[in-house]
């Protein structure tokens, strides 16, 4: 229990000492993120494990709150009982509200986004089937500007695509870096 509680006295005066330093913002970002990723879809949650996915992104505030973001990501799962992967990959675009703490040292994104994406099955080493597919997405961030330039992030993302057929929904944690753009 003192622990816990050294724990949090220790993190609650780290944050409230990171939240008081001056940070300028900046109106943009552009990162990579990576994480696990849990399937969803009916079909895939039934014969697939826990997968990972990596992506890029891309946010630009076009005033204090709204702007525009992208991501071009990449998700595998492995196939239960085989040596198949069944992946998603694609590249979407969105809206971005994002909010930021008083001194903008911590900010927080919602991401609505749509796109095109491209579900593969490889077996063997070697691509077994492929289509296309109409993806679309929301994720939330918690971004806090660690330096000038260089900002760290805790996201979770909701992704659905369905080549084939196929429900290739998933949930995926991950964390990130950014370069902030002015």
């Amino acid at each position: 229990m003192k622990k816990v509680v050294l724990l949090s006295v220790m993190l609650t005066t780290f944050f409230n000492v990171s939240m008081a330093q001056d940070v300028e913002l900046f109106k943009g970002y552009v990162g990579i993120k990576m994480g696990p990723v849990f399937p969803l879809g009916r079909d895939i949650s039934k014969s697939c494990g826990i997968g990972a996915q990596f992506d890029f992104n891309f946010g630009y505030l076009f005033s204090e709150s709204f702007g525009i973001t992208a991501l071009v990501f990449g998700t595998a799962f492995p196939v239960t009982g085989s040596s198949a992967t069944i992946g998603l990959s694609g590249l979407m675009i969105g809206p971005l509200w994002s909010k930021a703490s008083e001194s903008g040292k911590v900010e927080f994104d919602i991401k609505p986004t749509i796109g095109y994406g491209r579900g593969i099955i490889i077996s063997g080493g070697e691509t077994s089937s492929s289509s296309t597919t109409f993806v679309a997405g929301i994720g939330t961030s918690v971004r806090w500007n660690c330096w000038r330039r260089v900002s760290l992030s805790a996201n979770v993302d909701c992704f659905y695509g369905s080549p084939d057929s196929i429900n290739l929904s998933s949930l995926s944690v991950s964390v990130g870096a950014h370069y902030r753009l002015r």
